[in-house]
């Protein structure tokens, strides 16, 4: 059955369920967790709880480690947190998160852009601390997804993907990776001296992304018919009832994202990652005539720089007073998955608290 379902029906306690119990807070600026339900959900009563919880659990049960960058981080491996889009997009309330940034740079991935003069344009410096004296990153994202070098000719991992999710969309292989170990960065290098010798800035931290499509119900595609549309009378069977759906263009499927992240800045990264390839879930599906579901985040090395402890916490204690996630609409068909631009997207109803800025190591 539905996860949420068997989830809601078995109202288990959050410590026995899963990997998740190391997580549970006793903070008291936290409100309380009564199911598993309650840690994969972000409704209006509790935004985004998924987030918040897993940045607090690591803060209290997390490792000291040192790091690449020398700043030094609390950390835990594996965490998971899954959001459904039919309880808003989930762009964090608990401070402000730039979606116009967020959806440049999706753009220049999804182009197979690797000139940060893209982004500078636009006033957005992300990348700058990575980019050589030419403003070239090297072999990132975009070249991965758009330019993969084949044996004889370059793989376009976004058009196959596209593809593949048009002509057979219950396939398990529809998967776009960004690690390539030929051109990973030598560990020690400058990212400007890696970039001159064809190597990547950094390597991907969003390392693979895997696409999932599931049918829909008859009653869920019912429930989408245009309102005040009249039918003739009379049992319909199924089949009949899905040439009536498909003369109104009502969505046959719905499609889930799934990202696996290697290296996760738990305050400065992941917001921006989480709003990133939900982002990316709403373009799939408008392309595609389906419904967006779930997207679905799992981190590998999940970590908060000692410089960003303070933020956190204060973040953390915005979790009862953040407002209840937004919306968004894309509006109008483009032909290609990377025709999408910010100018296609319509947030509603996005009412943050302040930023919280953190410095960025690099």
């Amino acid at each position: 059955g539905d996860f949420r379902t068997i989830a809601r029906s078995r109202r288990v306690n959050l410590r026995n369920t899963l990997d998740v119990s190391w997580r549970i807070s006793k903070r008291a600026d936290l409100p309380e967790l009564r199911t598993h339900d309650d840690a994969f959900d972000h409704s209006a009563d509790a935004p985004l709880p998924t987030y918040l919880y897993n940045c607090a659990g690591l803060l209290e049960f997390g490792r000291s480690s040192s790091d690449r960058t020398g700043t030094g981080t609390i950390k835990a491996p594996g965490l998971t947190m899954r959001f459904y889009m039919e309880h808003g997009f989930p762009l964090l309330t608990s401070k402000f998160v730039p979606l116009k940034m967020v959806a440049r740079e999706l753009e220049m991935f999804l182009k197979g852009i690797t000139d940060n003069k893209f982004l500078t344009d636009e006033g957005i410096n992300i990348w700058t601390p990575f980019a050589n004296e030419e403003g070239e990153l090297g072999p990132i994202y975009g070249a991965m997804w758009r330019d993969w070098p084949g044996d004889f000719t370059p793989v376009d991992q976004i058009a196959d993907l596209m593809s593949g999710l048009r002509t057979n969309p219950m396939s398990r292989r529809h998967i776009v990776t960004g690690w390539n170990p030929d051109v990973l960065p030598i560990e020690g290098n400058a990212h400007a001296v890696n970039v001159d010798h064809g190597k990547q800035a950094l390597p991907p931290c969003h390392t693979m992304w895997q696409v999932h499509c599931h049918d829909l119900t008859s009653e869920e595609r019912h429930s989408m018919l245009p309102e005040g549309l009249i039918l003739t009378a009379g049992c319909k069977s199924e089949a009949q009832w899905n040439v009536i759906y498909d003369a109104h263009k009502i969505p046959r499927y719905a499609v889930s994202l799934q990202l696996y992240q290697r290296s996760a800045d738990m305050f400065l990264g992941v917001p921006f990652n989480i709003a990133s390839y939900s982002l990316l879930l709403y373009f799939i599906a408008h392309s595609l005539n389906m419904v967006p579901y779930s997207f679905i985040w799992n981190g590998g090395d999940c970590h908060i720089y000692n410089n960003h402890i303070e933020q956190m916490n204060e973040q953390i204690g915005r979790m009862k007073d953040a407002p209840a996630a937004p919306t968004i609409k894309i509006n109008g068909p483009r032909k290609d998955l990377w025709d999408y631009t910010f100018a296609d997207v319509e947030l509603i109803g996005y009412n943050p608290m302040p930023a919280i800025k953190g410095a960025m190591s690099v």
